[in-house]
């Protein structure tokens, strides 16, 4: 399974657009793109999805003309087939195949009008949304289990029955039985006879509680698995059942057990388990909440009415780092009641870009647990984070690269020089790699010649000397000022450092610390033994770092022109590459 296309129309800034991703579940997808791109359209438009059809706030019809009709489809591949799920104002058919789940930023402005005096005066301030985490709280009806009354009414073997009293109140495995088992079955005539039967068999035993549960493992275990249904509830006893529950004779009497208990409450049964569950996700809720809670101000759901919410203090109250993880891990923790489907699209919205490197560890590692709980569950989740960061420029951001995918939602028109490309590629060559990073790819006074080497390689022998190298690239910054002509990113980067360290090298003027300013590696080092030595740089030679810090080296076929690209584009870095070529 792979989702390849997100097709979106009619919906906050998007006319239509159709947003390639090509993407697979159960992994980081990072979407990259800048402000006003149209991130916050995507995550509008899953966040719009009722199980009927699109619910579009009328602030976000496109253009606010209510006659345009919101459309989002999803193009998937599975087993080799293409396919497509769409939605719009008056059909949903995503619903079959993906359950979706949006978080987002929760602040919002609150106005209220004081009455001073006479006068009138608004005052605003800033509030946190009220999170509803479960929306409507199950009926308050328990399973009435009392361990010695279901000992007592076993038989004289009551002694070996475990008590269950943790079983069922273990949320996974409710949902598990409520989900799978057919109870109804055990009331035939078949199942009632056999179980009943067995029962007596078991009271007919003597011993200890060990060798009465042997005596069932012999005997009964062919038995019971005549009875498919039986045999399913003892499965999963056994996989939720703990240190209490650790034998097939064991799982099979916790079983009986819980028939018996939904026998006797037959409708209530069910409303038992869901207030079970309630309560397992409420104690969950709380103890998550508590345990990253690093505020002085107690965090917890409450009830309110039929209602499970959290009221969070006033935005003043707290840092806006807390604020964002508090808020983003409870949200995460109801994405996860809530897609419970084999296929599910998780949307974040940009909630995590200005958290501090701490709280932005905090968040990956959530989202992880996330991801890797539901893909234990036998699930695919789709985790999709929009952002404007380039996830690949900061340290910080600690997904693991083998396992992040990264698209870029803004094409580029400016692809790569084939020829400075495959420099590119082969640029870690052994007869190449010391050459080209000292002389090539950055500033050198002296020249360098590897055509010998360059044909060997197969490399374009018109960029095998320096000095043609150094040409080619300044060309191309001409091209790219000039915004008149397609140009290489590769060859603007490179451009770029070379300048800025030619500049640099010719105010040293001295040839003990020239040779010491060459032998540095890389363009910030060399920038900061000028600085040592008492050579100010300029601060936009600084600045320019996101771009010619780049690392121009391709792994795994991953086009690292695209983000450079992208940065290039923007006004004010154009602007500033204009100043620095013109000291």
């Amino acid at each position: 399974m792979k989702i390849k296309k997100v097709e979106i129309a009619n919906i906050k800034g998007i006319s239509s657009h159709v947003f390639d991703l090509d993407v697979f579940p159960n992994k980081p997808i990072i979407l990259v793109a800048p402000n006003g791109f149209g991130k916050t359209s995507f995550s509008i438009a899953f966040d719009s999805l009722l199980d009927s059809r699109i619910d579009l706030n009328k602030d976000h019809i496109h253009r606010k003309n209510q006659n345009l009709v919101p459309f989002l489809r999803i193009e998937y591949e599975e087993n080799g087939i293409t396919a497509s799920v769409q939605a719009d104002n008056a059909t949903n058919n995503i619903g079959t195949k993906f359950r979706t789940f949006v978080i987002n930023n929760k602040l919002t402005a609150k106005a209220k009008i004081l009455n001073i005096s006479g006068t009138r005066i608004p005052v605003t301030s800033m509030e946190i949304e009220t999170t509803i985490l479960i929306p409507t709280i199950p009926q308050r009806v328990g399973f009435g289990y009392n361990f010695t009354e279901s000992k007592r009414n076993f038989g004289v073997n009551g002694k070996i029955l475990p008590n269950i009293t943790k079983l069922i109140s273990c949320a996974p495995f409710l949902k598990n039985i409520k989900k799978s088992v057919s109870f109804p079955k055990f009331a035939q005539v078949g199942y009632t006879e056999k179980m009943r039967e067995m029962v007596i068999r078991i009271n007919e035993q003597s011993g200890t509680s060990s060798s009465v549960k042997n005596w069932i493992s012999a005997n009964l275990t062919e038995e019971i698995s005549g009875l498919i249904e039986l045999k399913f509830l003892i499965d999963l006893a056994l996989q939720f059942g703990g240190e209490q529950i650790t034998s097939v004779a064991e799982a099979f009497l916790s079983a009986l057990e819980i028939v018996d208990l939904q026998k006797r409450l037959v409708r209530d049964f069910n409303k038992a388990i869901d207030y079970s569950i309630y309560q397992a996700e409420k104690a969950d809720y709380a103890g998550l909440l508590q345990s990253v809670n690093s505020t002085r101000i107690p965090i917890t759901p409450t009830e309110d009415g039929r209602k499970l919410i959290i009221r969070w203090p006033k935005a003043h109250e707290i840092s806006n780092g807390q604020r964002d993880v508090l808020s983003f891990i409870a949200l995460l923790m109801k994405a996860r009641r809530t897609l419970d489907a084999d296929n599910n699209v998780l949307v974040i919205d940009e909630i995590f870009d200005y958290l501090d490197d701490a709280n932005l560890v905090t968040f990956q590692y959530f989202v992880t647990a996330f991801i890797e709980d539901i893909k234990a569950s036998g699930k695919n989740i789709f985790p999709i984070m929009l952002t404007h960061l380039d996830p690949n420029h900061f340290q910080h951001f600690c997904f693991n690269r083998h396992k992040m995918q990264i698209r870029y939602l803004q094409g580029i028109t400016n692809n790569p020089n084939g020829n400075v490309l495959n420099l590119i590629k082969k640029r870690d060559e052994p007869m190449v790699k010391a050459d080209l990073d000292l002389y090539f790819f950055h500033y050198h006074p002296d020249k360098k010649e590897l055509l010998a080497e360059f044909s060997a390689l197969g490399l374009f022998p018109g960029i095998a000397h320096s000095d043609l190298f150094y040409t080619f690239v300044r060309s191309e910054v001409n091209k790219y000022l000039s915004a008149a002509a397609p140009y290489c990113p590769f060859s603007v980067c490179f451009a770029l450092r070379i300048k800025i360290e030619g500049y640099l090298f010719n105010r040293i003027h001295d040839p003990i610390k020239e040779q010491a300013f060459l032998e540095c590696h890389g363009t910030n080092n060399k920038i900061d033994y000028c600085d040592s030595i008492g050579i100010d740089s300029p601060e936009i030679v600084s600045l320019l770092g996101i771009i010619y810090n780049d690392k121009l080296h391709w792994h795994n076929n991953y086009n690292v022109a695209v983000p450079l690209a992208i940065k290039l584009e923007n006004i004010t870095i154009r602007s500033m590459i204009e100043s620095v070529f013109q000291l």
